[in-house]
C-alpha cells in the first residue's frame, strides 16, 4: 500500500499538478518517505539537493468568481457539516483558504463517503478536487454529476467509485484513482474531454466485463488509459467491454500494469 501510494504521487508531482501549498516545477523525487507532522500527513521528498515535505490535504479548487467561504462558511465545523462529518466519516481538523486562487485545503479528515449530489449548489464553480490525504475513500451514485467546470478528479485514497458518480461532468479531462479496485456503471458517462484516465488498480469496471457504460459517450479523443493488464483480456480473451467501448470511439494509448 505505501508503494502504492508513494507512486501515485510522484506520479502527481511530476506531472506539476501538486494540491496544497506547493506546486513542484522540473521536481524529480529519488526518495518518498510518508511521515506525520504534527497533526498533517506529509509526504517527504528529498532530491539532489533539497529535500521538501508537502503537506497532504483535500483541496477544493472554485471558479475565480464562486465565493466558497460565503456559501459554505469560513471554519473548519462549517465544512464538517458541508461533507455531513462524522456521519461519513472522521472530520476534519483544519482548515486554510488560498483566497487568491480560490482554494480550499482541508486536513485531518479520513475514511471519508461523499454524499450524493455533495456540490449541486457549485453545479458550475468547481474546477478541481484534488485528495492527496487519502481522506476519500468513496462515494454515493450521483456524487459529483453535472458539475460542468469539474475538470480534475484525484482521489489518492479512494477505493471504489459508484454509479452515476461524475457522469455529466463534461470538463473533465483527468482522473486519477490509483486504488480504485471497483467502478460503477456509468461513472464517467458524457465526461467528454477525458483525456488522462489512471485506474492503477481497477479490476472491476462496470460491475461485468461487457459494456456498462462506465465511459459512455465519450468520442474522438485521444486518450491515455492506464489499467492493469487482466482488464485487457477479462472478457473472454479481449479488453474489458468499457474499455473496448472507449477503444472504438477514440484514439486510445493503453498503459498496463
Amino acid at each position: 500500500m505505501e508503494k502504492n501510494k508513494l507512486k501515485a504521487f510522484v506520479r502527481y508531482a511530476n506531472n506539476k499538478i501538486v494540491g496544497g501549498s506547493l506546486i513542484l516545477a522540473n521536481f524529480r523525487p529519488k526518495i518518498g518517505i510518508w511521515k506525520e507532522i504534527s497533526t498533517d500527513l506529509c509526504c517527504e521528498f528529498s532530491s539532489t539537493s533539497t529535500t521538501t515535505a508537502i503537506p497532504l490535504s483535500v483541496d477544493i479548487y472554485f471558479i475565480p468568481t464562486a465565493d466558497p467561504i460565503v456559501d459554505v462558511g469560513s471554519n473548519v465545523s462549517d465544512w464538517n457539516t458541508f461533507f455531513d462529518l462524522p456521519a461519513n466519516g472522521n472530520p476534519f481538523t483544519s482548515i486554510n483558504f488560498d483566497i487568491i486562487n480560490n482554494i480550499v485545503h482541508l486536513f485531518g479528515g479520513s475514511h471519508i463517503y461523499i454524499r450524493t449530489e455533495i456540490f449541486s449548489s457549485f453545479l458550475t464553480d468547481l474546477l478541481r478536487i484534488v485528495d492527496t490525504s487519502f481522506a476519500i475513500e468513496s462515494g454515493q451514485s450521483n456524487a459529483l454529476q453535472n458539475n460542468t467546470n469539474l475538470n480534475n478528479l484525484t482521489l489518492f485514497g479512494a477505493t471504489s467509485i459508484p454509479s452515476n458518480f461524475a457522469s455529466g461532468c463534461v470538463l473533465l479531462d483527468t482522473i486519477n484513482l490509483p486504488l480504485v479496485t471497483d467502478i460503477g456503471p456509468s461513472a464517467f458517462a458524457n465526461c467528454t474531454s477525458m483525456t488522462f484516465v489512471y485506474l492503477d488498480s481497477c479490476t472491476d469496471l462496470g460491475y461485468s466485463t461487457g459494456d456498462d457504460g462506465v465511459f459512455f459517450g465519450i468520442s474522438g479523443n485521444n486518450i491515455q488509459l492506464t489499467v492493469p493488464i487482466a482488464l485487457m483480456t477479462i472478457n473472454g480473451g479481449l479488453p474489458d467491454g468499457d474499455i473496448q467501448y472507449l477503444m472504438d470511439n477514440n484514439t486510445v494509448t493503453v498503459i498496463t500494469i
